[in-house]
């Protein structure tokens, strides 16, 4: 490599300008706090793309049969996935290094350097990128910098890193002497720095393709090509593509020795190989040493080559010979273009005018050196040069014409307003005049224009015709040209022609009026490209040729039988208006047409015809926006005011029959910024697009979302507002001063259109037309802008409204407030001018008319203040505008967790991922959505009942953090597959509406693919949304679950926890939204038994437990059923359902974890198109944060009503335990009287009264957080409800209703509980009373035979007592010896039989009395105790005696009490009066809560008497005339 001649010192300071280049005039800093897309930059359509870290995304170059071919990294082609890569620097680890070119990977070892901070980047001239890094270091707190630099050069792409280590010299210390080449710099030898290792990839995993074969953005896998790889010890590594004809070749030096890639000082060396697969590996590993103090340059070559085009041609991947006079960062370099847009900002510039310059210079930068690609032309063709314009370097690749006419209308006015500024001497004028950047800058413009025009012509204005690729055709055998073609070149034109025929072209307008149009701008503005004095060769073979051709094709949209579109209609009137301007111009009436043209065919007289057909067309338009805004109306808008625009410079006094055109221009123009000007805001969110809407690839979203929108109010904006309107259109700034399209994340393509040139050039081309109107600054004309010359530009210039002019007396207050309310942009200046003329009205109409209007105008300037917004963007009257600044993409527009890949996850077991079932949703670039129910095609196997010692290898510390198990699923082996079957429910209990539905089904994958699938990145594989179902956990699929779900793992460790809770956390970045519901659920012992992954700890048994199941068969009745041990088992168990997302709700994943809710029955309703998902997120694609929310809530649906079913068979299961139901009103209670039977139901009943007890706290906590979640969602939904259609909100309410019906379902699982807690609290009572009852009866009945006993003993005393002073007296007389009663007489024996009865009957009732007094003391003091509770208490004597007791007569302070007997003198009632008094009067201070009544059975027995305070009871007996209490 030959050292740049820059410089008289050695290789190592050759590039010293590097270190300070980001201080040079010609560097332009790049805007880093705005979103990046790939930096881009080329020469004559070798170009290159680069991510944020300065790694190379795309290599492109010129093709002859495809128009480019390509070279990418082993990523997806998808939009996504590039700008992922372009907005993160490849480490190594994030993306498995799938970009390539020159990279310093991360370090290994503690000597190793790795990148740091970025310290500078931005754009040399706007072309070439640089950045500039600091470098780190592990063992030392030493740092150095790494500079870098990317240009194209004789179509190679160079990469110069400049590594610096340690402390030395500084280039800003350096002394100039004004010549180049005398720039030296003093090394600071004082201070020693030791050397530094650095690693480097060098090239990278690649791959090949075409813009058609650019079509599979949604597939991990590109297609398959062939690679032959070279590594022949060269200084170059080579890769061929067998399938386009193109091979890369790389080099690589060091201080400005080549490497050799066969050397063994890399740590990784690419040996030849030829490689079959879709991408091949060249990647390098070098490990280079960094001196301290000293600069090492590394400089790598990347380029693209084709055998059959470039072996003529002497490529060298030596750096150009004058690289700073090439790159323009010398002073007296030519090329140095940032001067020259330095210049043409006016005087003290500030910084909003240095921005839009930025965005001009860039953009036309982009269109020269990018989107240009030089047409390859077939052998013999020696035509004018052509280039194709394309519209987006990196998704597309195709040609737009309408695209491609903006780009050349933006290259003829920047053309015309570079010519006409006048430049004002910089500081470097002195080495280079800016005149000479000046005309070799608009020398490099209009040979660009002409080549781009030369190539429209070329494709004969058919749209099938559009491609780069335009010479290129399907060749057969009879061919003459088939023989020098080579057989990759057949191949590819046979298979790349169907795929051109399957690109989906708008045909609702003609795209050659487009054409026709740039043509004329080009012929107005820029003359040079079209024609010159010497060289008319472009007007004689490319302009008048095709004139006929353009007009018969736009002949045919003339009939209206094509039913053509508003913009095909004006579009068709400009075309013809064109061709009869250029019939004029061209003297195509007084001159010989060309070669091959026919005036028969070319006549003017039919041209006006068709022309005035269109323009009636065009004056009958009747166009509204009362459906909402769409992208239609923006369309037609600009090619009116395109109209308008090419009227200005059309000088109509030139072609009289275009005179009517002019006014229809100047009129429809009129209606058109008034209808701009006075657009509301948007306050009403539309459903998804319509199909034809769709169709076209057109979106209903909110007007503020699109940057061309903002860009045409800044066209209409008058010279108040257009400071205002400017920087809502920088609202969509990129880094790279570039422009987002839109940020309407409802359109698939939203990021692929970041790259799109269109929205960029035409904004461009509105800055430049403001600056020659005067209303924003910049350089001062050449000559004075000339005046008004034709009445037609003054009628143009009246119908143009503005503020500056003094209004109207008449003063219009409902147009104000209409303005007012619908949001038409407007500056703070704006309101305040109004305000003014407002008020000077005011004053006004008070002279004139008073004080109505004078009010109805207060009114006004208070809803102007109070509306006035701080942005300029004038605020509603009512209801609430679309806050569209919030919705700006974030400077890293995809999250981590989106475009992370897993990459092997060697912790998970193969037949893991048997246990969850994916669902995936898929957006197209239609705007609609696509849900796929995939799974496994194998299930686990039976497995016999696990030893304890297999559990214990399942223990919670096993399975991580909290870990348990989860589920069993219920399956139908049929071979090798296995699908769940759906617990059935019970009669209405089926999810309504599947079965009138087609079942979704899953799609198969066997273990390797599903693993693959779930490891691979979302963003790779075009996911939208993911849907987990888990249903059992293995060990190791918890933590998988974690990374594939990485936001959820808190949510996770709480669904393996004992209570119900939700949460909701909205932060700046991330959405999560979590319920966890505990329940209890039940299966049978046998699933229980062979499930291998049970939770240990969780809480089960069996259901119901031995001890209950028992008290049937101990005493088995002939109706009760008899329970053989427990066949089911209860366990606690928990659902969870998982959304975490961006915090918008743009992109979430979902995991529902439960043993309840199956995969089937909620994956077929999620998946119907009809009623799922899908559908929810085409209505509410504007808002998708609400879909979000009723997504959540029909997920939330289907578990209730899982959760109803479940408790419903326990409830069911309970029942037939408890031998209660529909048994008991068939067969009767009769078995219930036997007092041991009822003893055990007793038991039972109380068992299942805990059961229920236990339901009934998990439930209440359930349905508690459901509520809340309920409330959470509702209130993300009812926020955007006020911005809805009315068809929103009827989904809204139909989603809404399922879910409260599902809800319902456990609600009244809830209340069935609950009676049931009540019913057999009520049948516990009454069997306890029957009980009670029964022991009364019998007491009684026992009572009964005793008193019998004791009347009888009664009787037998009397006897016994009237026969003993009997029995006594005739003993003594019968005794035979004894002299007292020898002689007695009858007189004497008669005596003493009065004395001895007389003296017996008196001893009785003598002790018959003492027994009486003793029994009333007794009483009397019992009953002492009682009054004491409520009152004195005086017992009197009963006048019939012992049998009862008298009303008492009482005293005292707490009232009295009455004891009074019945007739049988059996019962008492105790009435404590007082005691329930002042029990009503303070209740809870120990008195009794009611009225409390003893009641007594009909014969002697229990009588109860309340207690106070405790509500027991006193059991009072009472036997044979005495009382026992």
């Amino acid at each position: 490599m030959n050292p740049s001649d820059d410089t008289n010192d050695s290789s190592n300071s050759a590039y010293e300008w590097l270190a300070d280049l980001s201080k040079r005039q010609c560097f332009t800093t790049s805007s880093v706090a705005h979103p990046a897309t790939t930096l881009d930059f080329g020469d004559e359509g070798f170009t290159a793309s680069l991510t944020d870290g300065h790694e190379l995304v795309q290599l492109t170059r010129p093709d002859a049969t495809c128009g480019l071919v390509y070279l990418r990294g082993s990523f997806p082609d998808g939009p996504g996935s590039i700008l992922a890569r372009s907005q993160r620097r490849d480490d190594g680890i994030s993306f498995a290094s799938d970009t390539f070119g020159t990279t310093i990977l991360p370090p290994q070892e503690t000597d190793e350097v790795e990148l740091g901070e970025r310290k500078a980047q931005g754009w040399v001239n706007f072309r070439w990128p640089y950045s500039q890094y600091e470098l780190y270091r592990q063992d030392t707190e030493e740092t150095g910098t790494c500079e870098v630099i990317s240009f194209v050069s004789r179509d190679t792409v160079f990469q110069i890193n400049r590594l610096k280590w340690g402390h030395g010299s500084s280039v800003s210390e350096t002394i100039d002497t004004g010549e180049r080449g005398s720039r030296r710099g003093r090394h600071d030898r004082e201070h020693y720095s030791p050397p530094a290792v650095v690693r480097l990839r060098v090239g990278g995993k690649v791959r090949f393709g075409c813009p058609c074969s650019n079509n599979n953005p949604k597939g991990p896998t590109p297609e398959s090509d062939r690679f032959t790889v070279r590594n022949s010890g060269k200084n170059t590594l080579d890769c061929m593509s067998e399938k386009y004809g193109t091979r890369l070749e790389i080099g690589f030096s060091d201080n400005g020795v080549p490497w050799n890639f066969k050397s063994d000082d890399g740590a990784r060396m690419v040996t030849d190989q030829v490689i079959s697969g879709p991408w091949a590996d060249l990647s390098s590993e070098i490990r280079v040493q960094i001196p301290g103090g000293e600069a090492t340059y590394f400089v790598s070559t990347y380029a693209l080559r084709k055998d059959n085009e470039d072996d003529d041609k002497d490529y060298s991947l030596e750096l150009p010979a004058d690289l700073q006079l090439y790159l323009g960062v010398h002073w007296e370099s030519e090329h140095m273009t940032d001067r020259l847009w330095t210049a043409l900002c006016s005087t003290n510039y500030e910084a909003a005018e240095a921005v839009e310059f930025c965005v001009v210079g860039r953009c036309v930068e982009q269109i020269l050196s990018v989107t240009s690609i030089p047409v390859r032309r077939p052998p013999g063709d020696s035509g004018l040069p052509q280039r194709a314009l394309i519209n987006n370097i990196m998704t597309s690749q195709i040609v737009d014409v309408e695209s491609a006419f903006y780009q050349i209308r933006l290259l003829a006015k920047i053309y015309n307003f570079i010519q006409t500024r006048k430049l004002e001497p910089d500081l470097l004028d002195p080495f280079l005049s800016l005149e000479v950047i000046r005309t070799r800058y608009l020398e490099r413009i209009h040979p660009i224009i002409r080549a781009c025009l030369a190539w429209l012509f070329a494709t004969n204005l058919k749209p099938d015709r559009l491609l780069l690729a335009v010479h290129s055709r399907s060749i057969s055998t009879d061919d003459p040209d088939h023989d020098r073609l080579t057989a990759c070149e057949t191949a590819r034109i046979l298979d790349c022609s169907g795929k051109r025929i399957s690109i989906d072209w708008d045909q609702s307008y003609n795209r050659g009026c487009y054409a026709t149009m740039a043509a004329w701008y080009a012929l107005k503005l820029c003359p040079e490209a079209i024609s010159t004095r010497e060289d008319y060769t472009f007007v004689t073979e490319i302009v008048l040729p095709n004139l006929p051709v353009a007009y018969e094709l736009g002949k045919s949209r003339a009939n209206r039988d094509k039913q053509p579109t508003s913009k095909g209609n004006v579009l068709g009137w400009l075309h013809f208006s064109v061709i009869l301007m250029f019939y004029d111009v061209l003297g195509c009436e007084e001159n010989e047409l060309p070669d091959g043209v026919d005036r028969e065919d070319f006549n003017r007289v039919v041209i006006e015809e068709t022309q005035q057909r269109f323009e009636k067309y065009v004056s009958r338009l009747k166009t509204s926006q009362a459906g909402g805004w769409t992208m239609e109306h923006e369309e037609l808008d600009r090619v009116v005011l395109l109209a308008e625009e090419m009227a200005l410079n059309l000088g109509f006094d030139e072609f009289p029959s275009l005179r009517r055109s002019r006014g229809l221009a100047i009129s429809r123009a009129s209606r058109t910024r008034k209808i701009i000007h006075d657009r509301q805001r948007t306050t009403k969110f539309f459903p998804g697009p319509r199909p034809w809407m769709a169709a076209r690839g057109m979106s209903n979203a909110p007007w503020e979302l699109f940057c061309i929108n903002h860009e045409s109010y800044l066209r209409v904006a008058d010279y108040a507002s257009v400071t205002s309107a400017r920087d809502r259109v920088m609202q969509f700034l990129l880094s790279d001063y570039s422009l987002m399209a839109s940020w309407d994340r409802a359109d698939a393509n939203m990021v692929g259109r970041w790259w799109d040139i269109q929205p960029v050039a035409i904004v461009c081309s509105t800055l430049v037309d403001l600056r020659l109107e005067g209303k924003l600054p910049s350089a001062a004309p050449l000559d004075p802008p000339p005046g008004p010359s034709t009445s037609g530009q003054d009628d143009l210039e009246q119908s143009i409204p503005t503020l500056q002019a003094a209004p109207t007396v008449n003063f219009d207050a409902a147009e104000f407030l209409q303005a007012q309310a619908g949001g038409a942009p407007d500056s703070s200046a704006t309101q305040i001018a109004m305000l003014r003329i407002l008020v000077q009205q005011l004053k006004e109409s008070i002279k004139e008319s008073g004080k109505a209007q004078a009010a109805e105008i207060q009114q006004i300037v208070a809803a102007s203040l109070a509306g006035a917004k701080s942005d300029g963007m004038i605020g509603l009257a009512s209801g609430r505008a679309f806050e569209w600044a919030y919705h700006k993409p974030d400077p890293i527009y995809y999250p981590e967790w989106w475009v992370k890949a897993i990459g092997d996850a060697s912790n998970v077991v193969i037949d893991d991922v048997n246990l969850l079932d994916v669902i995936d949703v898929y957006q197209n670039d239609k705007f609609l959505f696509e849900a796929k129910w995939k799974r496994s095609d194998t299930l686990l196997a039976p497995r016999p009942t696990p030893t304890p010692k297999v559990r214990d290898t399942l223990e919670p510390s096993a399975l991580g953090p909290r870990m348990r198990s989860s589920r069993v699923v219920d399956t139908r082996v049929t071979g090798t597959r296995s699908l769940p079957v759906t617990p059935v429910r019970g009669p209405g209990r089926e999810t309504p509406g599947l079965a009138s539905e087609k079942a979704a089904e899953p799609q198969i994958l066997t273990n390797d693919e599903l693993l693959k699938t779930l490891n691979h990145s979302l963003l790779d594989i075009g996911i939208k949304h993911r849907i987990f179902f888990v249903q059992r956990f293995s060990p190791t699929l918890k933590s998988s679950l974690c990374r594939w779900h990485p936001d959820a793992e808190p949510a996770i460790d709480a669904h393996f926890g004992a209570t119900s809770r939700f949460t909701e956390s909205r932060e700046a970045s991330i959405w999560t939204t979590s319920i966890t519901v505990s329940h209890w659920t039940m299966r049978t012992k046998a699933e229980y038994d062979s499930d291998p992954y049970n939770e240990p700890r969780r809480q089960h048994g069996e259901f119901p437990p031995r001890n209950v199941a028992d008290f049937s068969n101990d005493s088995p009745s002939p109706t009760s059923t008899k329970i053989e041990g427990s066949e089911h088992i209860v366990e606690e168990q928990a659902t969870s359902l998982v959304f975490t997302g961006d915090s918008q709700g743009y992109m979430w994943l979902c995991s529902v974890l439960s043993s309840t809710v199956h995969s089937r029955s909620v994956a077929e309703a999620i998946c119907d198109k009809k009623k799922g998902v899908p559908r929810l997120l085409k209505k509410f694609i504007h808002q998708q944060g609400s879909a979000r929310g009723l997504v959540f809530l029909l997920l939330l649906g289907h578990v209730c009503e899982r959760l109803a079913g479940g408790y419903e068979d326990l409830l069911k299961r309970l029942d037939e335990i408890m031998e209660i139901g529909d048994r008991t009103l068939l067969e009767g209670l009769e078995e219930w009287f036997n007092t041991e039977q009822s003893i055990n139901k007793l038991k039972k009943m109380l068992w299942g009264w805990e059961a229920l007890r236990v339901f009934n706290d998990k439930l209440n906590s359930s349905i508690s957080q459901i509520q809340r979640a309920q409330e959470a969602m509702e209130h993300v939904i009812k926020q955007d409800a006020a911005q809805q259609h009315v068809i929103l909100i009827q989904e809204y309410t139909s989603v809404m209703d399922d879910f409260k019906r599902r809800h319902s379902m456990l609600v009244d699982v809830h209340e069935k509980v609950q009676l049931k807690i009540k019913q057999v609290t009520g049948l516990r009572d009454g069997i306890s009373t029957i009980t009670n009852v029964i022991d009364t009866q019998t007491a009684l009945a026992d009572n009964k035979t005793t008193i019998q006993q004791n009347n009888h003993i009664r009787t037998l005393t009397y006897i016994t007592i009237v026969y003993l002073p009997l029995g006594l007296v005739c003993a003594l007389f019968s005794l035979e010896e004894g002299d007292v009663l020898k002689g007695a007489s009858k007189e004497l024996f008669g005596g003493l039989m009065v004395i001895c009865s007389l003296l017996t009957y008196g001893l009785a009732y003598i002790l018959d009395k003492f027994m009486v007094n003793a029994d009333e003391r007794s009483w009397k003091s019992s009953l002492k105790v009682l009054g004491g509770l409520g009152g004195n208490i005086t017992i009197g004597r009963s006048k019939r005696g012992g049998a009862g007791f008298t009303k008492a007569e009482a005293g005292g302070p707490r009232g009295s009490s009455g004891v009074g007997p019945r007739e049988t003198g059996g019962a008492v009632i105790v009435e404590m009066e007082e005691m329930v008094r002042r029990s009503a009067e303070s209740p809870g201070k120990g008195w009794l809560s009611g009225v409390t009544t003893a009641r007594e059975a009909e014969l002697d027995g229990a009588v109860g008497v309340g207690a106070p305070g405790a509500g027991g009871a006193v059991l009072v007996r009472r036997s044979s005339g005495s009382a026992i209490v």
